[in-house]
Parts: C-alpha cells; structure tokens; sequence
C-alpha cells in the first residue's frame, strides 16, 4: 500500500514534514484562542460521544479521541469561522484562526471526493446489474444538498458545531420538522414505511445492524417531503459542507474504510431502496424519480 493512500489508516502526518509542521501550528493556535478554545474541546469530544452513540463502534471511537492529530482535524472540521463578522471583535487571534477555516476547506474536499466514492460503492455491491441511470438516480437521493443538510440535522451532528445557532440551521430545523409530519402520515398509510410492508420490510433490509425503525420521513428521493424543488442553498450549503467536512476528518484521521464504517448506520436508510422503487414509492412527491431514467445496461 503506498504511504499515505488512507484506505485502512490515516494520513500520516508525521512522515510528511510540511504536514507535520502544519499540524502543530494548527495545534498552538487552538490552544492559543483563549476566548473560544473550551468550545472547541467541548464540540469536538461531544460530536465524539455522539458519534459512538449513533454506531455502536466504541473501538473506533476511542482511537479517534485519543489521536492527537485526529481532534486537531474534527475541531477544524467543526469549526465555521462566521463568528467574526457577528459576535467578536477582529482581533489578532482571528487572523490565526484562519488558518482553521483554510485547513476545513482542505479536509472538505477530501471528504466530498470519499463520501461520494463509498456512497457509489456501496450502490454497486447492492445493486448489480443496475444502469448508469440508476446509480445517478440513487446517488442524487443520497448526496443531493437536501438530502445531506437533512442527515446532518436529524443526527444531531448541527450541536457540535462551533455556530450551531446560525439562522440557517433554525430555519432548515422548522422546514424539517414539518416535512417529517408530512412524510410520517405518508408512512402511516403504508405501515409504518414508504414500502409495503412498513416497518417489518424496513427490519428485514437491515437485519444485522443496530438500527430498529426508520428515521427519515422528511425525506423523498433527493428533496424534502413536500417541496418539489431543492431548498434555497443559503439554507442548506453550510450543513452539506460540514456533513463533508466531518467525513474528510475521519478520512483523514482513521482511513477510508473505518469512516465509512462509522457513517454507514447513517447512510444505511438511504441505501436500501432500489432504484425501481424510488421511482414507485416517490412518483408525484419527488420530481427527481423521473428526472433520472433507467437508461441501457
């Protein structure tokens, strides 16, 4: 395996000077933003805790706490830096906290190519024979900016944030909240699901997990229930691009594989459902059912 291909391990830093030394600096600044550090410790062990509670992998857990490197990265991962336009005065730290929000827009991106890759694998594994219309078709319902925004805040994962009370994430928490209604009395109908079957058909898809019922009735194939179009991206970007950034975090600090293995429970609900009966359950919620045709094997 070549140095630094982070499939089964982190990045590893300490074997690239420049990255090293990036790292540490990083480091001295968290430590030297005296008026915010305790927030930045609080988020990064909480989204930890709540991380181990949502899976059930303690083991990994404790190995991402542990690592030093590793919370240097969730707290970037963590942190959006709006805070000094609104709540603080400019001061000299705010110029050495942008180096944070710099090292996020790194870890972002190799959290959007990872997430896509293990999503689109994951869709192969699951669904061979399907056609490249298919696997776009699944792709969009798992990766679309509603869709993240979505998983983002019903995981909780918005808490840990460093501006976890930003106006974006109170308005984006009201539009759930009502499309769960709606989405819920959709289920309803159905016994307890969007399939037949309901909730039983829902535990036979993933038997072998933790997971019990389903959680995401405000969702419908790539859109929040009830609205035909995707949301205002100045509603939903901010969490999509945190989603991103959290998994590059782990990318980075834990491997390809032992990320998607902590996301996976997240994602699971998501994945379950084949193309064909996207396009059934969703004709006239989700427009995206027939934006996506099957296309040619």
């Amino acid at each position: 395996m070549a140095r630094g291909s982070m499939k089964y391990d982190g990045f590893p830093f300490i074997e690239h000077p420049d990255w090293d030394r990036e790292m540490k600096r990083l480091h001295q600044i968290l430590h030297s933003a005296q008026h915010i550090f305790p927030s930045f410790e609080k988020n990064a062990s909480g989204f930890c805790q709540h991380l181990g509670t949502l899976t059930n992998l303690p083991n990994i857990i404790d190995g991402l706490q542990s690592d030093s490197y590793s919370t240097i990265l969730l707290k970037c991962a963590l942190f959006d830096y709006s805070f000094a336009d609104d709540e603080y005065e400019s001061t000299s730290e705010d110029l050495w906290l942008e180096r944070l929000a710099i090292m996020r827009e790194k870890i972002f991106h190799v959290g959007n190519a990872s997430l896509q890759l293990k999503v689109v694998e994951a869709l192969y594994h699951r669904y061979l024979g399907t056609t490249s219309g298919d696997i776009h078709l699944q792709k969009i319902c798992v990766l679309s900016m509603d869709s993240l925004a979505y998983v983002f805040v019903k995981n909780g994962f918005h808490k840990f944030l460093f501006d976890r009370n930003a106006n974006e994430i109170l308005s984006f928490q009201t539009i759930m909240e009502e499309a769960d209604e709606l989405g819920s009395e959709e289920w309803e109908r159905r016994g307890g699901w969007i399939l037949p079957g309901g909730i039983e058909e829902f535990q036979k898809r993933i038997e072998g997990t933790h997971i019990v019922l389903p959680r995401y009735p405000g969702l419908a194939a790539g859109r929040i229930f009830g609205r035909k179009k995707k949301l205002n991206e100045s509603i939903t970007n901010d969490l999509q691009f945190s989603m991103k950034c959290i998994f590059g975090a782990l990318v980075l600090s834990l491997g390809l594989e032992k990320a998607w293995t902590l996301f996976l429970p997240v994602f699971l609900e998501l994945l379950v459902l084949s193309p064909e009966e996207l396009r059934k359950c969703y004709a006239g919620i989700s427009p995206m059912v027939s934006h996506y045709s099957k296309g040619r094997h």
